[in-house]
């Protein structure tokens, strides 16, 4: 069982300091309420991780050991303490409901088609980016699967002309132009000279956080912009590595640090009396020191007769395989074989029957193939046998 709080996230609202600093405004503008929003989008965040932390003193500070925060949220905003996304705790159904105020018609960080084996891989990025790029496809699959059942999203209440989106799970289109200025950096002399030199280059995904954060800013000072968002995922990365609380302290004063450099150019942005900033996290998960998730081999287990020797899919490698080909990431299916399979040995790459999802917060999600495909399947086998006696051959056509 998981623990009642990982599915428990983190929502935090405040207003713009000039309502608070001019309270005395016209009642037209008081009644008129925020017209711009901000959104930090936390993936992972725990509310218990996060107002626990809040509520501590720094002893070298006295004040909180999050002390922006504290100070935008605590002081000036309101805190939703219970808070919840009502589904599984993973990230891409979690995201689904809080962006479109919908129940869930996503219910994996991957799904499959029963029928076909089709994947449907809402966190792997590169296939879109090379989908884009080849074909204009110009939507993540998560938001793919919502049009297709009529769900629009909330930044779709916006028009286009108004709206700056961040990298995301839920994405549309591609931010081109802050790919183009991280490559260019990451490319240029100063950062290949320090690399020879043997110097910490920032990473790729540092480097992209850092120029998505600077076309944010840019865009706060369009007073034609009335929706902003920033979406980080170092919460979530973090806490899958490590439950130790030295480690979860310092990505969340990195997080704390980022929450006051946004909430700051909101304070000197031309609408800062009309903006609503908001920080909400997807889900949580287990960060209590100590305790260890453990676990064991499904792709084994299905694969064995007792399992029902299944030909597995996965939508990556298992650890045991993760070594150069595991560094693929436009991997989408990954064949597991069952060599104790009954009717189908040898046709894995084929007919596989079982499909993985091993993303996710102390889970993992099986879908197996439609049971009446597996029926058809063994009478065709039966009837492409040429000593069938006429009769059993009789009855397998009529089922």
């Amino acid at each position: 069982m998981t623990r009642p709080f990982l599915g428990i996230a983190a929502v935090l609202f405040a207003c713009g300091v000039s309502v608070f600093a001019h309270p005395r405004q016209s009642t037209q503008r008081e009644n008129a309420g925020p017209n711009r929003l901000v959104i930090l989008k936390v993936d992972g965040l725990g509310a218990d991780l996060l107002y626990r932390t809040m509520r501590e003193t720094d002893p070298a500070t006295g004040k909180s050991r999050l002390p922006w925060l504290a100070h935008i949220f605590a002081e000036n905003g309101a805190i939703f303490e219970n808070f919840y996304t009502r589904g599984i705790s993973l990230s891409a159904p979690s995201w689904s409901m809080l962006d479109t105020g919908r129940h869930a018609v996503i219910r994996g960080n991957v799904e499959y088609d029963r029928y076909t084996g089709g994947v449907y891989d809402y966190l792997n990025f590169f296939p879109f980016y090379l989908g884009y790029a080849r074909n204009r496809r110009v939507d993540m699959p998560a938001i793919e699967v919502l049009e297709r059942a009529g769900i629009p999203l909330l930044i779709d209440a916006f028009p286009y002309a108004q709206r700056f989106q961040s990298f995301q799970l839920f994405q549309r289109g591609v931010r081109w132009s802050t790919l183009e200025h991280v490559l260019e950096h990451r490319l240029s002399s100063k950062i290949l000279f320090s690399m020879v030199e043997g110097a910490e280059a920032p990473s790729l995904d540092e480097m992209l956080a850092q120029q998505t954060e600077s076309d944010l800013k840019q865009a706060l000072n369009k007073p034609e912009i009335f929706y902003l968002d920033f979406y980080t995922g170092e919460v979530d990365h973090e806490g899958h590595a490590t439950n130790q609380p030295a480690a979860l302290l310092e990505v969340l004063r990195r997080l704390d640090a980022l929450a006051g450099r946004l909430w700051t150019e909101i304070q000197v942005s031309p609408l800062s009396n009309q903006t609503l900033f908001v920080l909400v996290s997807d889900h949580g998960m287990n960060n209590v020191p100590g305790v260890f998730s453990q676990a064991f081999n499904l792709p084994d287990l299905l694969n064995s007769p007792e399992g029902g020797a299944h030909h597995v899919i996965t939508n990556r490698r298992q650890l045991s395989d993760y070594k150069i080909m595991g560094l693929d990431p436009l991997v989408e299916r990954v064949t597991n074989p069952s060599t104790a399979s009954f009717y189908l040995a040898g046709e894995a790459a084929h007919y596989p029957t079982a499909w993985l999802d091993l993303d996710g917060n102390e889970r993992a999600s099986v879908q197996l193939r439609n049971s009446d495909l597996n029926k058809i399947h063994i009478l065709l086998l039966q009837l492409a046998r040429p000593d069938l006696p006429p009769d059993v051959r009789r009855r397998r056509r009529r089922a």
